[in-house]
């Protein structure tokens, strides 16, 4: 299959790892005020995530129902679940600072990780708890 020179130049230029601040314009819409960190970007999609919206979903609730043991360090903290963006809001996605074990991660940039698992979620619980 020959590949086309837009193909070409798209997969060239890519905003992953990269910010999208919203337009003025779009208050009112979901994305009006909205962050986004682009997780992939190339010729065949882009995926990003909101991450200035929190809900208000405490962290050590999210764990609780997904049976992850919260730590002290993070009940005592005020943690809130983000938003994260209007598609498939049936998934979770962790951003993260180290590469993990047990879980697929796709690195965003250096020291930044993004994974979609609850194993992923487990782990880095469990590494916090280790310091």
């Amino acid at each position: 299959m020959a590949v086309s020179s837009e193909h070409r130049r798209l997969s060239e230029f890519s905003l992953q790892g990269h910010f999208l601040l919203s337009m003025p314009q779009l208050n009112g819409s979901y994305f009006g005020q909205s962050l986004i960190l682009m997780c992939e970007h190339n010729a065949d999609g882009a995926l990003g995530v909101v991450i200035n919206k929190p809900t208000k979903v405490p962290l050590t609730d999210m764990l609780g129902e997904l049976d992850i043991p919260a730590s002290p360090q993070l009940t005592d903290r005020d943690l809130k679940v983000l938003e994260g963006g209007p598609v498939a809001q049936d998934r979770g996605f962790v951003l993260h600072r180290q590469t993990l074990e047990e879980s697929d991660c796709l690195q965003l940039a250096p020291a930044l990780y993004l994974s979609g698992a609850t194993a992923a979620l487990s782990e880095l619980v469990n590494t916090t708890d280790k310091g």
